[in-house]
């Protein structure tokens, strides 16, 4: 029997660009060869497309089609070029037949730069499987798969025996031997998402720190992005700070700073700008001052609006009078809005109110002088009683 032997890429026939229940989906199209013709693939002269048969001493893998690849004189390169899913690990698999004395060659190259991530040299006189994971180094970009086998021509010395000579005669046969592909698969599945982390509201001279599951992994400034990739099934949470300091009583805030994420994400995180309100006074309680969005209102307040002074004036009713607001606003008033659109710095002014003590004392001294005087008219009354008391000279 005259072998024909062949190498064949071969993993199951699955229905080009399917999905399967477990998200693999089938990057090799015509794997099979079922369509009777090289369809989706580049095959060269030295490529047969073979139908199994009876007479045929190789059948196909699976089906009824296979490729030999190659004759004895020539060399035969098949191809399929394909687009590996971003984020995804892509497996190839395929059978091979490799008759006595052949070769064949299988390859995977990258397109973009035509370097060859891995290759092949295939043997074994029956149906063999090769399965190799091509990993996640190649996502999202595009491959050709590649076979290239040569058949051999073995030269048999056929002993004869002659009847009529009644001898043993010796005659050279020829055996084909070749190289034969089938059932080329190249799958891919899902196996990363990414999460894009972006921020907001930030002048260019601030950056965020950014933390994923509590350690930090990035600075990022307004205008860029930066992304993560993840393994599908894991869950993570991310983070950025909740507050950055600017110019001197200037703040930016993020009141969302962390998310938590499982699937394709792109998030921004929102800053605000805040600005210190700082509200001062001598005396009294103050109301108003800390920390607000830029753009916003706020009320600040002070009270009481006087105060008694201490000591002896105190006692008197002396005291401290809220008179306005000074610094960066300007009213009488001891409750009033501020509007926020920058750092701000106010303080009440308090003066001193001796009226109470002064007219006390005025009080007083007139009630002094009055006593003083009455006191005054009556020495004078009771010396002019003496005088005319006392007996007049004849």
């Amino acid at each position: 029997m005259f072998a024909l032997l062949c190498v064949i890429v071969v993993a199951s026939q699955f229905t080009p660009a399917a999905v399967t229940a477990q998200s693999f989906t089938e990057l090799i199209k015509n794997g099979g060869f079922e369509t009777g013709d090289f369809e989706n693939w580049n095959a060269d002269n030295g490529c047969t497309l073979m139908y199994s048969s009876a007479s045929t001493d190789v059948t196909a893998h699976s089906g009824n089609h296979f490729v030999r690849a190659g004759t004895t004189s020539m060399p035969g390169t098949l191809s399929q070029t394909c687009k590996i899913p971003a984020k995804s690990i892509s497996t190839l698999s395929f059978w091979y037949y490799v008759g006595k004395g052949c070769t064949l060659e299988a390859k995977v190259v990258r397109m973009k730069d035509k370097s060859v991530v891995t290759s092949w040299s295939l043997a074994g006189a029956s149906w063999q499987s090769k399965k190799h994971d091509l990993g996640l180094g190649l996502a999202n970009e595009e491959v050709m798969i590649e076979f290239t086998g040569k058949g051999y021509l073995e030269e048999v010395q056929v002993q004869v025996w002659h009847p009529i000579l009644r001898i043993f005669t010796y005659r050279i046969e020829y055996v084909y031997h070749f190289a034969y592909i089938d059932d080329v698969s190249l799958t891919a599945r899902l196996a990363v998402y990414e999460t894009k982390i972006a921020v907001n509201g930030l002048p260019r001279d601030l950056s965020a720190r950014i933390t994923v599951d509590g350690h930090e992994k990035d600075r990022i400034r307004e205008g860029a992005t930066a992304t993560y990739t993840f393994n599908l099934g894991e869950a993570h949470r991310i983070e950025v700070e909740s507050y950055l300091a600017g110019e001197k009583g200037i703040r930016y805030y993020c009141e969302s700073n962390s998310i938590s994420i499982s699937s394709d994400t792109e998030h921004v995180f929102q800053y605000v700008k805040q600005c210190f309100l700082k509200v001062d006074s001598k005396f009294g309680s103050c109301k108003g001052e800390g920390w607000y969005d830029a753009g916003t209102n706020t009320t600040v307040s002070v009270s009481p609006s006087s105060v008694p002074m201490s000591g002896v004036l105190g006692g008197l009713g002396a005291r401290y009078v809220f008179r306005h607001w000074a610094g960066d606003i300007s009213t009488g008033s001891t409750e009033t809005m501020v509007v926020i659109d920058k750092p701000k710095d106010i303080y009440a002014v308090w003066e001193e109110d001796y009226s109470q003590p002064t007219t006390i004392l005025a009080v007083v001294v007139a009630l002094g002088l009055i006593a003083l005087i009455l006191s005054a008219v009556y020495i004078r009354k009771r010396k002019t009683r003496k005088q005319d008391a006392l007996p007049k000279p004849s």
